[in-house]
């Protein structure tokens, strides 16, 4: 079968692709047919290699005379074995071997190879080598009771005999007849050699030519001749029941039999991750229960993906029972069991698991590697890039169904094919393990809830406080409020809206009011405290507002505080419980808290490696002059530097009283129907009446001339970035004049670009303005094109500037743009992301005198002329200060 590669580009929307084969994986095959793989790991935190010997042959190779030869020749492989074996294993359909090396020296690992080729190739078939495997073997047996489970899971396949390897099977064996196997099973064509490790990408061809040098001649044998294996499909059964009396603890087994999952196309990998999400969320639903029937069961395990054998993996579970009544435990269990297949997985345990498995996922080690190559080779199964898998099972993991979910525990946990045991440190028949089995499927058993599940976020709510001031503003057609605890409230309600009711609260501080040693705590803080308030921890949180459409997030940027929200109408009252715990019980959970310092460094780890976060960032650094504070992608010193209590108590200042705070609503709701709610949740939060606003950092545009070149690996298109800057007297007509300009510059330079078939994308030039600390104005231009035409184009660009501020734009010209911004106004004022945006947040958070409504904004429009228009191109298209960085490939 043939895989698509990473660089292939996927959508992961469409299941039905096949997955990509690991472009890091070296793989090949020798002379003789033996397959190798090589893969470089050297992230992983184990250092050193690992190598595998695989033999795609196990027990269903051995004919009725030749039962347990499989494990006894492993046996005495593994005798005479190097210092540097691990172990060995034998299966149904493979056998393995495993070495490893604690360092990568390449003489180290010549000599490893050597020895790995001598221990295989050179077997000892010694009547004394076999007698002494055989003794081991038997050893091993009675030291364990592994065989007791292997007899149950298989229960009546033909070759449960050859995997357990019983001493009956083995005793007549000599030495003939374990060289005829070992010549039979042990074919070139048959076996693969993988090498694991913390090597570099350049040592591969130095270890491929190892490979050759003691794999590729005279090793096991040279017979190319195809053999065909068997092939054994475990069959389906009616429950099976099996009990060991008087053994010395408690315990309690249940496998479940389901069809084999593939793993060959997008598709596949979803069930894979869904059983494995199921498997996370039985385990906290078992764990919650454990706690709660503590005397009758200590520890429950699950594993959903055991493999059993060609055509059949399971799910499998495990416990440990109380001493003084395992009977009670195992009824317990079976109930339990019973309540996932009629009723399903809640939300919240999803949830849990999800989350979890987030946490979980960190760099592949060496064995996860071999297990994954092993699969390859003995399956045909891809070995997937590790990008791939992570960024598919991201995906996944925050877009699941519920239902799906359960219709995939449903079909695992089917009433027929299923193994259970119990091991008794008491009396206990099979009869009375299936007596209960029956007695859970005939019980009446109600849906499980969790106890973690609450019906508020705020049960008791708080004492409300009064609105003491209402007016209409007219210019804003807004309801405005003010509190009895000093915060002021906005209200524009827009009933024909059908868009999520929008939620804006701030004020003025921000991080300017921290050290640059505090900054990252206080520019994270937000970040940190948004994923659990008040007796809600994460998965809590997630859970309550799963099935509800309501969002909530915290912001402290530069020179404000505060939040944002949105919520359906039906919501309101759940948004506002959130946002009062925001302010009185901020809540810092210990297990976020970890999976954020993850993320964030995976996060700027990729920015580090990221030509356009590189570029953006140079660019920052250029155009506010190497500030303390425009750097935006941070090392892992600096992100694990984040100090959580600091994080805390930097929230708690920025949110210690609502006083100067302003909190504005747009959108679909009734006035007064949302005062009530008001009172409750916003005029009761804490005042302690302080004035505050933000500093200014002096974080101002370089003055002069600044061109710079990047240069980039694998680059196609070149990219330039821009901004022309100066500083200005600001007013809302000085702020409309610039925006035309803008639109003056894009609509004559995209003219030009089409006249001239000129290949330019992308192109855009916005305005920049700032109104605090220090009004300045910048124009932003980004463009992408060809190396070699880029620079011309940019020439092209300035030129453009110089002849529009001479000859200005026509009259044809100057109708569309008028025409188009009195459109925009007229959309505008029908959505109220728009009102939002440009009306309410600017009027009430820079002031009335620094906001252009709509009205005013027309009748500039209206009177718009070519030759004010003129003046205000000539004043603002200015390039005495410039900063411009161009990036080109290497």
């Amino acid at each position: 079968m043939c895989y698509p590669t990473k660089a292939q580009g996927y959508d992961f929307k469409n299941l039905d692709q096949l997955l990509p084969e690991d472009t890091a994986l070296v793989q090949g095959e020798l002379k003789n047919r033996v397959r190798y793989y090589i893969r470089s790991n050297p992230n992983a935190k184990e250092k050193g290699i690992q190598i595998r010997f695989l033999l795609k042959s196990g027990t269903l190779e051995e004919q009725d005379t030749q039962k347990g030869l499989s494990a006894l020749l492993a046996q005495m492989i593994a005798n005479n074995a190097p210092a540097y074996f691990r172990y060995q294993q034998v299966d149904f359909e493979y056998t393995l071997f495993d070495y490893i090396l604690e360092d990568t020296i390449q003489k180290n690992l010549q000599t490893t190879l050597e020895g790995v080729r001598k221990n295989l190739r050179e077997v000892d078939f010694s009547a004394k080598n076999i007698e002494r495997s055989r003794e081991m073997m038997l050893k091993q047996q009675k030291e364990g009771i592994q065989n007791f489970y292997q007899r149950c899971f298989y229960h009546e396949a033909p070759h449960l005999a050859h995997l357990s390897s019983e001493i009956a099977d083995i005793s007549t064996a000599q030495p003939t007849h374990l060289q005829a196997f070992y010549q039979q099973t042990y074919r070139p064509e048959q076996m693969a050699i993988v090498i694991v490790g913390s090597f570099g990408t350049a040592q591969i061809k130095s270890i491929e030519d190892l490979l050759v040098q003691y794999f590729e001649v005279d090793f096991i044998n040279n017979n190319n001749s195809n053999v065909i294996f068997s092939k054994y499909e475990l069959p389906s059964h009616t429950p099976a029941f099996y009990t060991q009396s008087k053994q010395t603890n408690n315990d309690f087994t249940l496998l479940f039999k389901y069809k084999e999952l593939p793993l060959y196309t997008l598709r596949d990998l979803k069930k894979h991750l869904h059983l494995q999400i199921i498997g996370e969320a039985m385990q906290t639903r078992f764990q919650q229960l454990t706690q709660i029937e503590a005397d009758f069961i200590s520890y429950v395990s699950i594993l959903s993906q055991y493999e059993l054998v060609s055509g059949k993996d399971g799910m499998l579970l495990v416990a440990q029972l109380s001493e003084q009544n395992p009977e009670k435990g195992t009824q317990m269990l079976l109930e339990w069991v019973e309540n996932f297949k009629r009723y399903g997985l809640l939300n919240s345990e999803i949830i849990t698991a999800t989350t979890r498995l987030k946490l979980s996922y960190s760099d592949i080690s060496h064995g996860q590697w071999l297990q994954k190559i092993s699969a390859n080779f003995i399956k045909k199964y891809p070995c997937l890039d590790p990008t791939f898998e992570y960024q598919f099972k991201r995906i996944y993991l925050d877009n699941w169904q519920r239902e799906e979910l359960n219709s995939l525990l449903y079909q695992c946990l089917q009433n027929s094919d299923k193994v259970m045991i119990v091991n008794s440190m008491q009396e206990f028949s099979p009869e009375a393990l299936k007596a209960q089995y029956q007695n859970s499927l005939a019980k009446d058993l109600a849906p499980y809830r969790n106890p973690l599940e609450r019906q508020s976020l705020i049960e008791i709510a708080p004492k409300a406080g009064t609105i003491v001031q209402e007016n209409y503003n007219p210019d804003t057609e807004a309801i405005e409020l003010l509190l009895s605890n000093g915060a002021k409230v906005i209200l524009k309600p827009m009933p024909n809206d059908y868009q999520p009711m929008q939620m804006r609260v701030f004020s003025m501080g921000g991080t300017s009011l921290y050290s640059d040693k505090d900054y990252l705590n206080a520019l994270f803080a937000g970040y940190l405290l948004d994923a659990s308030v008040g007796n809600f921890s994460e998965y809590e949180l997630r859970n309550f507002l799963t099935d509800r459409e309501v969002k909530l997030s915290t912001s402290l940027r530069e020179l404000d505080e505060g939040f944002a929200g949105s919520c359906a109408p039906k919501e309101i009252e759940v948004l506002l419980q959130w946002l009062h715990l925001k302010f009185t019980q901020p809540r810092l959970d210990s297990n976020f808290y970890q999976y954020f310092i993850q993320k964030t460094l995976e996060t700027h780890q990729k920015l580090a490696q990221n030509t356009a976060s590189i570029f953006q960032q140079t660019l920052n650094q250029l155009l506010l002059q190497n500030h303390s504070r425009s750097q935006f992608i941070f090392t892992e010193a600096q992100i694990k530097s984040i100090n959580p209590q600091r994080a805390m108590q930097i929230y708690k200042e920025r949110f210690a009283d609502a006083n100067h705070f302003t909190f504005l609503f747009i959108g679909n709701f009734n006035p007064d129907s949302l005062k009530p709610l008001l009172q409750t949740y916003i005029a009761s939060l804490p005042t302690s009446q302080r004035k505050e606003t933000y500093q200014d950092l002096k974080m101002q545009y370089a003055k002069g001339e600044i061109r710079r070149d990047l240069k980039a690996k694998n680059l196609e298109r070149s990219f330039a970035s821009l901004y022309i800057s100066q500083n200005w007297n600001y007013s809302p007509q000085e702020e409309y004049w610039v925006e035309t300009v803008a639109e003056v510059v894009n609509l004559k330079m995209k003219q030009l670009f089409t006249q001239k078939g000129i290949n330019v994308y992308p192109f855009n030039f916005q305005p920049v303005a700032a109104k605090i600390p220090t009004p300045s104005i910048a124009f932003h231009l980004q463009m992408g094109a060809s190396p070699t035409e880029i620079a011309s184009y940019l020439a092209l660009f300035y030129q453009t500037l110089e002849e529009i501020k001479k000859t200005g734009i026509t009259d044809e010209e100057m109708n569309q743009i008028r025409n188009k911004q009195l459109q925009n106004i007229n959309e505008g004022l029908n959505n109220s992301a728009y009102y939002y945006s440009q009306i309410l947040m600017p009027y009430y958070y820079f002031g009335k005198t620094q906001t252009l409504l709509p009205k005013e904004k027309r009748q500039l429009i209206e009177k718009l002329e070519k030759t004010t228009l003129q003046t205000a191109l000539q004043r603002y298209l200015n390039v005495e200060n410039i900063v411009q960085l161009v990036i080109y490939p290497e």
